[in-house]
């Protein structure tokens, strides 16, 4: 089978290679056409934590600070209001007016924008785009979107956090006070239990110092729960000075926590990719490799000529076969013999008949 297509292929090669070499010469221009240069600008954000900002927030600590960023950038310009927040501040801020712009705007800020990670603490923003203008424009839109809603993320979970605790406080309190007061009134009404009134400053020197339980197991239950209502009231008050105080951390560390270590730079010469200038160049030769085999395949399978016996069989009955006449082998080197043999024979060959000699009377 493989001297089959050995010989298919040695008597159609130029056939069988046209498409591997005409392929490729087609497609690598179209491909450095449809490749189309681009300006490339890149920023660099540092992440830096300050040690008295909290960390017990939703980053991930298993990864790196740079990471953790380029996460949040990622699914930030998965959303339509960041991405227009971005472009409201480049001159792309006109096409925001109808519904298909919108669209546009937000399939190509998605599409020229790539955050990564370039160390533990540094964060990488690349913007391609076809205009360096525009480049400089939406990197530099990126960066202070990105630490504007950083900063006011920051704030509004901090003002969440103290409004929350100022709510429970609050709450807590007025229950404090209902329970202070049930004591009260049911002291006042029990003038026997006002030495044991746990609102008083001092007790009465003329009763015992008696614990309330002896005295009432009532007002014992309600002086367990007086006191539980102030322990809650003091845990949510340190809990409320906690949040103040991480909030006002949180918010003076925010212009540190995303800083502006590389500044982006106005470029002034086009790339290509060269990613896909190869991958064109690949697949085009790939493509006419496969094509050319495909044809290799139907020549072979369309050859009927006869190479042995085993091909006549399936056409009709053998009769009998010519032995193939195989040539001798010639050494390689004559010997001085063989050269001497050979003038002989040619002059023998030229020189004219002799005539026959006469019989003698």
């Amino acid at each position: 089978m493989i001297a089959r297509f050995l010989e298919t292929f040695f008597r159609y090669k130029l056939l069988i290679l046209l498409p591997a070499i005409i392929t490729p010469l087609i497609v690598v221009p179209f491909a450095f056409l449809l490749v189309k240069p681009y300006y490339e600008t890149t920023a660099g954000l540092w992440v830096e934590r300050p040690s008295y900002v909290p960390s017990s927030d939703d980053w991930n600590r298993y990864v790196t600070p740079a990471q953790n960023q380029q996460q949040r950038l990622t699914e930030l310009l998965q959303t339509r209001t960041f991405a227009e927040d971005v472009a409201r501040r480049t001159s792309l801020a006109p096409l925001l007016q109808t519904n298909e712009g919108k669209d546009d705007v937000y399939e190509y800020i998605h599409k020229v924008i790539y955050p990564q990670p370039t160390g533990t603490k540094l964060l990488s923003i690349q913007v391609r785009a076809e205009d360096p203008n525009l480049s400089m424009e939406i990197v530099q839109a990126v960066v202070a979107a990105f630490r504007e809603r950083s900063a006011n993320e920051r704030m509004t979970q901090a003002s969440s956090a103290i409004a929350f605790y100022e709510q429970q406080v609050k709450d807590s309190e007025d229950k404090a006070n209902q329970s202070r007061d049930r004591v009260r009134r049911y002291i006042t009404s029990n003038p026997r239990l006002a030495a044991g009134d746990p609102t008083s400053g001092a007790a009465s020197a003329a009763r015992p110092n008696l614990p309330t339980s002896a005295l009432d197991p009532q007002l014992s239950e309600m002086t367990k729960s007086l006191e539980n209502d102030e322990r809650d009231v003091q845990r949510l008050r340190d809990l409320l000075e906690q949040a103040r105080f991480e909030a006002s951390a949180a918010l003076d560390g925010s212009d540190s926590t995303l800083q502006v270590l590389d500044p982006p730079v106005f470029p002034v010469r086009a790339q290509r990719e060269r990613r896909r200038l190869l991958i064109f160049p690949a697949a085009a030769v790939a493509i006419g490799g496969l094509i050319s085999a495909l044809l290799l395949v139907s020549l072979t399978a369309s050859d009927r000529s006869v190479r042995s016996t085993a091909d006549l069989s399936a056409m009709g009955r053998v009769i009998g076969v010519v032995p193939r006449m195989g040539l001798r082998r010639l050494p390689r080197q004559a010997d001085p013999d063989t050269t001497r043999r050979a003038i002989a024979f040619v002059a023998w060959t030229a020189l004219p008949a002799l005539p026959a000699p006469r019989k003698a009377g």
